[in-house]
C-alpha cells in the first residue's frame, strides 16, 4: 500500500548554509558570475561575516571567457549600480565593509627578477594602455625578501619568420648548457612556451640535441618507445604479414648499426620470430597459445626486457 502523504522535505537556502566566502582570481570573474555571487556575499556581510576577494588585475587572461577585470578594478563600486536600486544597496554594503590591502612583497622570486618586473609594469602602461586600464597597474611595484640573485635575458632582432623558431631553440640550448656548466642539473630547468605547439617543437629540438626533456607530449604512452614496441608486437601477432609492425619491434630490440641487416633478414624470411631467434631472444608463436592479452603482454615485456627502461610507462599501460 502506497501512502498518499507527501514525503517530507527540508529546504535550506544556500545563503544560510555558508557564511564566509573567498573569491580567488577575481580578475578572471565574469560579470554574470559576479552578479550571481553578489547576493551571497551581501547576505554574509549583513550578518557580520568576513568575506575575502583576492585578485591581480594584470594577471587577467580569460577575456575569451568574458572575464571582466574592470569590476575588480573599481571595487567596492558596482557597474551600473546607479541605474538599479538593488545593485545600489549592495554597492553601499560593499563600501561600508570594504578594506583594500595591497600585498606588496614577493616571497617567491629573487631581486633581479622582481626589479625587472617592476620596471616593465611601470613602463608599459605609459605607452601601450588607455587611461581606462592604466589604473590596473597602480601599486604593481613589489618588494623582495631576497637581496640578491635572479637573472633576466632579453634577445631581440629582425629575422625571417621561418628562422625564428630555430634561433629561439638555439638560444634555449645555449642557456641550458650554460646552466649545466654552472652546476645546475636538468631537473632544475623549466622552459615555458607560448602554446603547446611551440612547446612541442622546442622539446623535439632539444631531444634531437640529446638534451633530456619531460613534456606533456613526452609523457604520453604513444610517445614511449617501450609501449610502441609492445603494441607493434601485439599488432604483428594479430597479422603476421604486417612487416611494418615487425620492423618497429626490431628497431627497438637491436642497435641501429645492426638494424639494416636484420631488416633484410626479416624481408627474406618473412618471419619476425626467426629474426628474434637469431638475436638470442627466446620467443616462439607457441609462447602465446591459449594466453589472454594480459599474459601475452607480460611475456613480450619479459622476453624483450621492456621493463628495464621507463617502467612507469609499463605500469601505467596496465592500468
Amino acid at each position: 500500500m502506497v501512502s498518499e502523504e507527501p514525503a517530507p522535505f527540508i529546504y535550506e537556502r544556500l545563503g544560510e548554509r555558508y557564511n564566509n566566502y573567498l573569491l580567488d582570481e577575481f580578475q578572471d570573474t565574469s560579470t554574470l558570475q559576479w552578479l550571481n555571487l553578489l547576493p551571497l556575499v551581501d547576505n554574509a556581510l549583513a550578518t557580520g561575516r568576513f568575506n575575502l576577494i583576492v585578485g591581480d588585475g594584470k594577471q587577467s587572461i580569460y577575456r575569451w571567457r568574458n572575464a571582466n577585470v574592470q569590476q575588480f578594478n573599481i571595487l567596492p563600486e558596482l557597474k551600473d549600480s546607479e541605474q538599479n536600486d538593488i545593485l545600489a544597496e549592495r554597492a553601499a554594503s560593499l563600501a561600508e565593509n570594504f578594506k583594500a590591502e595591497v600585498l606588496d612583497t614577493n616571497y617567491r622570486s629573487l631581486k633581479n627578477i622582481i626589479d625587472f618586473n617592476n620596471s616593465v609594469f611601470e613602463f608599459l602602461p605609459q605607452f601601450y594602455l588607455s587611461d581606462q586600464f592604466k589604473s590596473i597597474y597602480d601599486n604593481a611595484s613589489q618588494k623582495y625578501r631576497h637581496d640578491t640573485g635572479g637573472y633576466v635575458s632579453i634577445h631581440s632582432g629582425n629575422l625571417e619568420k621561418d628562422n625564428v623558431d630555430l634561433e629561439n631553440f638555439t638560444l634555449i640550448k645555449q642557456h641550458i648548457n650554460h646552466a649545466i656548466n654552472s652546476g645546475y642539473s636538468y631537473n632544475d630547468i623549466c622552459i615555458i612556451a607560448r602554446n603547446n605547439k611551440q612547446g612541442n617543437l622546442c622539446a623535439n629540438f632539444l631531444m634531437r640535441e640529446e638534451i633530456p626533456v619531460i613534456s606533456s607530449d613526452s609523457l604520453l604512452l604513444k610517445n614511449n618507445p617501450e609501449i610502441n614496441c609492445l603494441t607493434a608486437f601485439i599488432t604483428y601477432l594479430n597479422n603476421p604479414f604486417d612487416d611494418i609492425s615487425a620492423a618497429v619491434v626490431l628497431k627497438y630490440v637491436v642497435e641501429n648499426k645492426e638494424l639494416s641487416n636484420n631488416i633484410k633478414e626479416l624481408v627474406r624470411s618473412g618471419n619476425l620470430f626467426s629474426v628474434l631467434a637469431e638475436l638470442k631472444i627466446d620467443l616462439k608463436p607457441s609462447s602465446f597459445n591459449q594466453k589472454n592479452i594480459f599474459d601475452v603482454c607480460v611475456e613480450i615485456i619479459t622476453k624483450l626486457k621492456l621493463e628495464e627502461h621507463n617502467p612507469q610507462y609499463i605500469r601505467f599501460f596496465f592500468r
